[in-house]
């Protein structure tokens, strides 16, 4: 293997585990991936510690192909759904762009990291873990925007509830068994409970 393909950047590291580079940067700091700093002082990873990172983490119980078209779908089919329904909700007519841009930055961030988590059948704690943390991070924006605890459960239940059935359906239509079905809507349901305590905590 070429050497410009054994060690990789920060953005190009993060790619590969399917988690935010700020996700990766703070796993870095805490010592749970390896890497090196350049010179310039930018950070290395090297692609082999990272495929072992993933392997220590990783049980799927769905193939990687077929768990890839899953989640495709099911995040066509939720955003559809949001972008028809969000501007009918009250707490979202209360936010300018900006914040609406925060709220959506820090969702890709959860996002990315529930369908790491749900993508193994066990284990994961560092992709749940990493979740709690966005969680008190998003419940802190809510409470500085001036959105009330109400409003900031109801934010979190009007994404959750077309993201459940999303993945249901397009469960379903990928024709995975009743046994993979009802394992991958545990974790999902899982992760999803760990966040909205995490977001609420913040409030009290």
């Amino acid at each position: 293997m070429k050497k410009d393909l054994e060690w990789l950047t920060l953005s190009q590291a993060a790619e590969l585990l399917g988690v935010h580079f700020t996700t990766l940067r703070r796993w870095a700091d805490q010592g749970l991936i390896e890497h090196i700093r350049t010179p310039g002082g930018k950070r290395k990873f090297n692609r082999k510690s990272l495929e072992i990172f993933l392997s220590r983490y990783r049980y799927p119980a769905i193939s990687t192909n077929r768990f890839e078209e899953i989640q495709s779908k099911a995040i066509l089919q939720t955003r559809q759904y949001l972008q028809n329904e969000v501007t009918r909700q009250q707490w979202f007519l209360h936010l300018d762009e900006t914040k609406r841009q925060n709220m959506r930055i820090v969702g890709h961030r959860l996002i990315a990291l529930m369908f790491q988590y749900c993508s193994r059948d066990t284990n994961g704690e560092a992709f749940l873990k990493e979740g709690e943390l966005i969680a008190a991070e998003y419940g802190q924006f809510c409470k500085s925007i001036g959105l009330s605890l109400s409003e900031c459960i109801q934010a979190f239940l009007f994404f959750r509830q077309p993201l459940l059935n999303s993945m249901h359906e397009t469960g379903t239509l990928t024709g995975i068994s009743d046994q993979e079905g009802h394992r991958l809507f545990q974790r999902l349901n899982y992760f999803l409970d760990r966040v909205l305590i995490g977001m609420v905590k913040e409030y009290e």
